[in-house]
């Protein structure tokens, strides 16, 4: 009964630290699969678009500026990003916005409840630089 007990935690150990590195594996490939910087125009209600560049460094950094066009207002967001544990979804530090990893080369911007935004509108925001390029601040 005692060795059946030690086998079932030693497997059971084994098992955690086997998935645990999986885990990790994928999760730094898709880190590290969107670093560069996006681009894309979302729709705005008074003014004729928000142009959006979102820059993802290599040092979990980000910059995401949003150019309100026709009334001149910019914002500008800085923090640390990372990759959702469980999703594919980019999380923002210092701001409200998230996006969904599509593909290497397209994000989404995720609704407020974490969901795609079904419209008939544009949310997405697209590679413009690879990610071997140098990106500096």
């Amino acid at each position: 009964m005692k060795k059946s007990a030690q086998f079932l935690w030693g497997f059971l150990i084994f098992l955690i630290v086997f998935f645990s590195v999986c885990c990790y594996a994928k999760k730094t490939y898709e880190t590290n699969a969107v670093i560069g910087q996006y681009q894309g125009t979302f729709p705005c209600g008074d003014c004729s678009g928000v142009k959006t560049i979102l820059t993802l460094y290599q040092d979990q950094t980000y910059t995401l500026e949003s150019d309100f066009q026709d009334n001149g207002n910019i914002s500008i967001s800085k923090g640390k990003w990372r990759v959702c544990w469980l999703s594919p979804v980019i999380e923002l530090s210092h701001s409200e916005e998230e996006f969904l990893i599509l593909n290497t080369e397209t994000l989404e911007l995720l609704g407020k409840d974490g969901e795609p935004i079904h419209s008939r509108f544009n949310y997405k925001v697209v590679k413009t630089s690879q990610e071997n390029e140098n990106i500096s601040e």
